[in-house]
């Protein structure tokens, strides 16, 4: 006889005839072995012991070697290093960005990382407008879409918040705009880094100068001031929080500008509640300001001179 000691129920294959087995795990002893092992004839399992004195604290460890860099963190903005771009004279336009915040119809978020996608005027669908045809002047949203899986595509859209997403894709977000020009509908040139965009003059693009939104003599320079409105719609899209313009005039003509028309007017310079060019009397001298304009409507005000204009270099969108 020998005794077959093994954690677990026996084997039958374990232990010849007249062998005793014990199971380590449970203290059940088994034995002796017949034809089979049977059942267990006794337990010699005893209580568990009392927990034992605490042992003395060993000493401190050497520092251990300073681990891997870990990955970037996540975006806590809606994007970060974001650009788009339209040259003027093609339907392209680039959208890059470091990174992304997307979000679908149930409001989950997905975050995307190294974005450069495309999105053209001559295209439907996938990679260009959602739904219908193409027009001349006219806004439209630029979307980054995205698949679960990660595939990224570009969209554009006359709906500011709800596009028509092509099937697969479930998330979006909005990053900027485009106006089509009046001929080719092409994207008006361009340039986006972040919220600011500028409008891009070229000899070869669909911009050969700013676009000018007041030309020539409108309201009177009086006390009380006469201001007229500016549309602001074909310069600068629905959720451009700032306009941003060049201010110009020549010999006398002086020009005031801002956001309403609730404004006084009591002589330069006293009048500080807008910004204000006056004309000099010197003959052949000419001025150009640069200005911002926070929107306080889809106009600004302007009271000037013949001889005096404000033309669109850009906007700040509200992204």
């Amino acid at each position: 006889m020998i005794w077959v000691v093994e954690p677990g129920v026996p084997l039958a294959s374990m232990g010849d005839p007249g062998d005793m087995y014990l199971d380590t795990v449970t203290g059940d002893v088994y034995g002796p072995k017949s034809a089979s092992w049977g059942v267990p004839v006794i337990n010699i399992m005893g209580p568990r012991g009392p927990i034992g004195v605490q042992g003395v604290t060993g000493q401190r460890g050497a520092q251990g070697p300073i681990g891997p860099q870990g990955p970037i963190g996540p975006c806590t903005c809606a994007y970060r290093g974001l650009n788009l771009s339209a040259s003027g004279t093609d339907a392209i336009v680039h959208i890059g960005a470091e990174e992304l915040v997307l979000r679908d119809m149930t409001n989950s978020g997905l975050s995307l990382r190294s974005i450069s996608s495309t999105v053209s005027t001559a295209v439907t669908g996938d990679g260009g407008l959602d739904n219908g045809t193409i027009a001349v002047d006219s806004w439209y949203a630029v979307f980054v879409i995205a698949k679960t899986n990660g595939t990224v595509s570009a969209l554009l859209s006359s709906s500011l918040a709800a596009p028509a997403l092509p099937d697969g894709y479930t998330f979006f977000t909005r990053v900027g705009w485009i106006r089509t020009d009046s001929s080719n509908k092409f994207p008006l040139g361009f340039t986006q880094y972040g919220r600011c965009v500028q409008y891009k003059i070229s000899s070869t693009g669909n911009l050969k100068a700013w676009p000018i939104a007041s030309s020539g003599a409108i309201g009177a320079l009086t006390n009380p001031l006469t201001l007229r409105p500016v549309s602001v719609s074909g310069f600068v899209p629905p959720t451009a929080s700032h306009i941003l313009l060049l201010v110009t005039g020549v010999y006398g003509a002086s020009i005031f500008v801002t956001p309403n028309n609730d404004v006084s007017f009591s002589g330069w310079p006293q009048s500080i509640a807008a910004f204000h060019v006056e004309g000099s009397n010197q003959n052949g001298y000419y001025y150009t300001r640069q200005c911002s304009i926070l929107l306080e409507s889809t106009n600004y005000y302007v009271a000037q001179d013949n001889g005096a204009k404000t033309s669109v270099y850009g906007w700040e969108d509200n992204i």
